[in-house]
Order: structure tokens, then sequence, then C-alpha cells
């Protein structure tokens, strides 16, 4: 896998609590560094950063057809470059997000899509600069969308027990808004159905678990890095066997790799290899592999890969176990290591993502629209 490095850079100031975030507190992490919304929060400086050079070159143009549940159209404004604001109405929300079209010539057949969810008190834009997904999508002709959560997070607690820390979140639809934006991009033609991917960072890692086990019928393949799954819903049911890749860091301390007890207001969150097991029971994969990836940077980081194979319906899952890992987005972008711990630059997981979920497609039957015959 590529390696990718680049120089730290300078971070505003932490930022506070936003309202109906309070219940922030009660994480134990926050006790050793100060605030988890502050931690997360230096990202902020990274959506300020200056944009990847791109040609503006004549990308897709999108439509704003009608919306499936509002007469309000969707809207889709020119960001920069080649990225667009989408932005659509759900569940009577406004819900925006950023679309990367890549800079190569459009091609004759809808392209793959990369869904890429931010974590907690983050946003798209941080994300989007955190990642580098858009120099992947250029480089192998993909697009990349990212969407903003409301409140800066995402549901995936629902059918946990737990409440929502705002009462306001309580009418937000997050699975409904994700296959919403799908629709909407695949009715651009856009979009090949049978490679929608989704990926997510801490909260968005664990939102992508929850949508792979309930909407696995209409996304590819998921990866989860720094995420996992809720103790509660172990007993879920997957609607197939869904290729899952897992990164995570040993020394991760905002998302522990061995798993919590106390998380937010009571939600328990599963071990890392714990999910890799779990995933690998439900997709009935044979037995784990496990092999050392080359430790090509001198970051104090080393990656053990296991590899369940996938059985005879599919779905392999494998979990990159990074040992002296934090919580961090492995790669180019490094972030101070007092905050969320070592980024490991052994390899890129923009890269390792992409590489994982490409093999992925999901069967013709499973592909079309909703509705459709």
């Amino acid at each position: 896998m590529p390696l990718f490095r680049a120089p730290p850079r300078k971070i505003p100031h932490l930022l506070a609590y936003p309202p109906g975030a309070e219940f922030l507190r009660e994480l134990p992490v926050l006790r050793p560094i100060g605030s988890l919304a502050a931690g997360l929060g230096l990202l902020a400086g990274l959506a300020a950063a200056p944009q990847l050079p791109a040609a503006d070159k004549a990308a897709p143009q999108l439509t704003s057809g009608p919306s499936s549940e509002s007469p309000k159209a969707p809207r889709v404004r020119k960001r920069n470059g080649t990225n667009r604001d989408v932005s659509l109405t759900h569940a009577g929300l406004e819900r925006v997000a950023i679309l990367h079209l890549p800079s190569a010539p459009e091609p004759a057949k809808p392209r793959p899509l990369v869904i890429v969810l931010h974590g907690l008190m983050t946003t798209a834009a941080m994300t989007q600069a955190m990642t580098r997904f858009d120099q992947v999508a250029d480089e192998h002709d993909f697009l990349v969308v990212y969407p903003d959560g409301v409140g800066k997070m995402w549901r995936f607690w629902e059918g946990t027990g737990r409440k929502p820390p705002n009462r306001d979140l309580e009418v937000v639809d997050d699975p409904g808004y994700l296959l919403h934006l799908v629709d909407t991009l695949a009715e651009e033609k856009l979009i090949d159905r049978r490679r929608v991917y989704m990926t997510g960072f801490s909260n968005g890692g664990f939102m992508a678990n929850r949508m792979a086990w309930e909407y696995g019928d209409r996304i590819a393949a998921i990866a989860s890095v720094a995420g996992s799954i809720p103790n509660q819903l172990l007993d879920a049911k997957p609607v197939r066997p869904v290729p899952t890749l897992l990164i995570h860091g040993t020394e991760d301390a905002i998302v522990d790799f061995g798993g919590s007890q106390k998380f937010g207001r009571g939600t328990q969150f599963v071990g890392a290899r714990d999910v890799a097991k779990w995933w690998a029971g439900k997709n009935h994969c044979g037995s784990p592999e496990a092999t050392l990836l080359p430790n090509t940077c001198d970051d104090g980081t080393l990656v053990r890969q296991v590899r369940y194979p996938a059985g005879a319906s599919g779905g392999e899952v494998c979990l990159l176990e990074i040992t002296g890992g934090g919580h961090t987005w492995p790669g180019k972008v490094i972030l101070p290591k007092a905050i969320v711990g070592t980024t490991c630059q052994d390899f890129s997981a923009s890269e390792a993502i992409w590489e994982f979920c490409s093999k992925q497609a999901l069967p013709e039957e499973k592909a079309k629209a909703p509705g459709a015959q």
C-alpha cells in the first residue's frame, strides 16, 4: 500500500461543546484529553486548508430533478473546482452534502460512489480535508460524497435504548437521508447502484456499520475507521453478507480498541476484534488469516492484518489492527499526538478502503432502484 505523508498543520483554538451535546462530558476519555468535542474539533483547521489543485474541467452537470417526498427539488451549486454542494429536503429537514466529481473525462457509464461519514462534532468539509479521498477518486475515477449529519453527528444509537442528546434530533432520519442521497445521484445517472460503498470515521464508523446490517441490499461494502457496534445491537441480523473492512488503533483513547462499558448515556460498544468476529460470523466467513504489513515508516506503529475469507455467499471481513495507533485516520494528515494519539503512516486508509471496496459489487437483482420491477 502506498505511503502518504504531510507536514503537521497549524490548528486553531479548541472548540467548545455545541448546544445539546453536553452529554459528551460523560465520556470517560474526556478526563485525560479535556474534551472529545475539542479533540475532534481540531479538524476544523483542515476545512480551511487550500483546496487540492484540480483543473476546472467540464464536469458532469447535475439537474434538479424532483424529490421523492417534497416539492422542493434537490439543489446543486458549484463549490469549487469539481466539487458541488448537493442540498435536498428529507423528513422536513434540508440536508447538505459535498459531492466531488473526478476530473477525468465523463465515462460512458455511471461511476462507483463512496459515501464518507464524518466523526462526532466534525463536518463534511473537515472530513474531506482529513481523508484526502478526493485524490483517490481522481486517480481511480469514482465519485465521493461527504454528507453532513444534523448536530454534527449520526444517529447510530437507534435501537439501543439511548436517548438523543437533543430533543430536536428525535425527528432526524439519517438512514433515510443517506438512501435518499444515493437515489438522487442515481436519478442523475451519475452512479452505478451496484457499486455504492460507505465508510466513516468514529461516529461515522458506527453509522456505517448500522447502515450495513440494515441496508446491505443497497450498499456493496463498508469500511469503519475507529468505529464500532453497540452491544445492544449484537442480535441484529444483516440483510445479506456485507464485505467489511475495519481499521482501528490499539491505543485509541476515544473509541477504545477493546470496547467499553461506558459510552455517552450508557451505550456500550464492542471491541474491534469482536466486531470483526461478529461480521465474520454473520457473513459465514472462513478461519482468520493474520499477517504483518510492511513497516515502511518509523512512526511507532505496526499494522497487523486479520482477514476472514468470504464464505460461499460472499462477504469478506478484514481488520487492520494498528498497534500503537490512536483515534486517527491513517495516512497523510497528522493531527496533534497529545490529543488523538499516533497517526499510522504505513498506509493510507483512503487508498486501502478503495482497494477493498472496489472489488465488491451488489448482485444485479439487489441493485435496482426502490420500487423497480
